[in-house]
């Protein structure tokens, strides 16, 4: 960015719908980058970190739903979490017609979180 300040070529800064912005912000070194509103801190990403690679989030989070229909066709890499809104528990989430569970990714197929 020309003629941007070391702290401005950092920074991506984003109006929401509500006229407020955030700000993704990368630190001096590249190694993390979080997102804000000027306030308070929603999300960090940190891989740079060794042994943590963690991804922390100031609010909490909350996984769109998906339907228990839906998982055969998504096929996410092992270690995805996502919510199945109408899972029963099971090993497999094969079962629709429950509460809802969350499901993660293992060994190529779904598993629900009695």
């Amino acid at each position: 960015m020309a003629g941007a300040t070391a702290d401005q070529a950092k920074r991506i800064m984003f109006q929401r719908v509500d006229g407020t912005f955030w700000r993704i912000n990368g630190d001096a070194v590249g190694t993390s980058l979080t997102v804000d509103d000027g306030v308070t801190t929603k999300l960090t990403f940190n891989p740079g970190v060794a042994q943590t690679n963690t991804v922390a989030f100031g609010t909490g989070a909350q996984l769109a739903p998906v339907l228990q229909s839906h998982l055969a066709a998504i096929a996410a890499p092992n270690g995805t979490l996502l919510y199945c809104s109408n899972c029963a528990a099971s090993a497999t989430c094969a079962a629709g017609g429950g509460t809802g569970r969350l499901a993660i990714r293992l060994n190529n197929s779904w598993s629900c979180v009695p």
